[in-house]
């Protein structure tokens, strides 16, 4: 069965403790902005060597400076479509401890802007690996977060392909900004 969302119904109002290097910072999830399904049948799952999971945007504030807000992304492994619907020690049997590549490569990039100089992306907060209660999705599968600031200044762009701070930008300034996203993901 398709679920609209499988976000847990005690997200809202939890503690998320991020961790970077040796700090740790913990924020109250209060807002969902967006969740994306990747939904899959068993079969698609090992053709594409992927797993089911969904991808939860969420806003939060800082425990400890409730005027500072962050955006984490929790991805959570969900059940095959075969098993959404089955009893929770079938569900249990399809846990993953992987978290997807795409947040691999995300934390990785984040990481990387971090350790360099870029003052025109995301702060990264850090990140926080738990596996899912016996009452999960998939018990004992993976939940994954990743935290970070809202860059400062203004966006790149608004959305609309062509206009926007980015776009114009002097052509030094382009460059600076192409530079230092380039060495995040190199």
């Amino acid at each position: 069965m398709a679920m609209n969302s499988y976000m847990p119904s005690t997200m809202m109002g939890s503690l998320i403790t991020l961790k970077r290097d040796e700090e740790t910072t913990v924020w109250r999830a209060h807002q969902k902005v967006e969740e994306l399904v990747y939904a899959m049948t068993k079969d698609a799952a090992v053709n594409e060597a992927q797993v089911p999971h969904t991808e939860i945007v969420l806003q939060c504030t800082n425990t400890d400076n409730t005027n500072q807000e962050a955006t984490i992304i929790m991805y959570m492994q969900i059940p095959t479509s075969q098993a959404a619907d089955a009893p929770l020690d079938i569900r249990a049997g399809e846990a993953v401890k992987e978290i997807p590549r795409d947040a691999v490569d995300l934390c990785t990039a984040y990481q990387r802007l971090k350790e360099g100089t870029d003052t025109h992306t995301p702060t990264f907060l850090g990140r926080a690996y738990q596996e899912q209660p016996d009452y999960g999705w998939v018990p004992g599968g993976y939940m994954f977060f990743l935290g970070f600031l809202d860059p400062p200044g203004i966006p790149f762009g608004n959305g609309d392909i062509g206009h926007g701070f980015f776009f114009e930008s002097a052509p030094e300034k382009k460059q600076e900004m192409k530079l230092a996203v380039k060495r995040a993901y190199m």
